[in-house]
C-alpha cells in the first residue's frame, strides 16, 4: 500500500477509530512499539545505551574459535535506531563505537579475510555518513586512538591499519595534527 493510499484510508477514520488503530499497531507490532513509546518518552541517552549493548555483543561475537560478527546484523540495528530519529550525534556515536569495537577484534589477532572486506565496507558507510553531516572531524581522534592499538605481526602489516588509514583520508580527514606512528 502506497503512502497516498494510506493517507485517503485514514482521512475517512473517526478520532475513535484512529485511537483504536493505532493501539491495535502498538499492540502487534514490536517496532511500531518501541519507536510509540520513544516518541512518548524521547529518552536518547537511554535508548543509545540499550543499542549499544546490542551492537557491541554482536560485533564482539566470537564463535567456531575466531570473531564473526555478523554485519548485516549490526547495519539492521543501526537502521533501527535511525527509524526513531534520535538525532544524528546519537547515531553518529553508535556507528563510530560499534566501528571501534569491530577494529578492536582484530588490533591484536587476525581475522577471516571476508571479515576484512566487511569491516572496510562498514567503515566506508560510517565515513560517508559522518562525511555528509560535517562530523569526520569530531571523530578522528577516537578511531585514531583505537588505530594505535593494531599491532603488527612480525614483518606483515595488519590490515586494518590500512583500512583505517585509507578510509580516513577518503573521507578528508585532517590527519597533520596527529601522530599516526606513536
Amino acid at each position: 500500500m502506497s503512502k497516498t493510499t494510506l493517507r485517503k484510508l485514514l482521512n475517512d477514520f473517526s478520532d475513535v477509530q484512529l485511537r483504536s488503530l493505532i493501539m491495535d499497531v502498538y499492540s502487534h507490532s514490536k517496532d511500531a512499539r518501541e519507536y510509540l513509546d520513544f516518541l512518548a518518552d524521547p529518552d536518547v541517552g537511554k535508548k543509545t545505551e540499550e543499542y549499544r549493548a546490542i551492537l557491541r555483543k554482536e560485533a564482539t561475537r566470537y564463535t567456531k574459535r575466531a570473531f564473526r560478527p555478523r554485519i548485516s546484523r549490526l547495519r539492521a540495528t543501526l537502521k533501527r535506531f535511525r527509524a526513531l530519529q534520535p538525532g544524528d550525534d546519537a547515531v553518529a556515536e553508535l556507528m563510530v563505537d560499534t566501528l571501534l569495537a569491530l577494529i578492536g577484534n582484530g588490533a591484536q589477532t587476525w581475522l577471516l579475510d571476508t571479515l576484512y572486506t566487511n569491516i572496510d565496507k562498514f567503515m566506508a558507510e560510517v565515513m560517508a555518513f559522518l562525511q555528509e553531516r560535517d562530523m569526520v572531524q569530531d571523530f578522528v581522534p577516537r578511531i585514531l586512538k583505537m588505530r594505535r592499538y593494531i599491532s603488527d605481526y612480525r614483518h606483515t602489516v595488519n590490515p586494518l591499519r590500512k583500512i583505517v588509514d585509507s578510509n580516513l583520508s577518503k573521507a578528508g580527514a585532517d590527519l597533520s595534527q596527529y601522530d599516526l606512528d606513536a
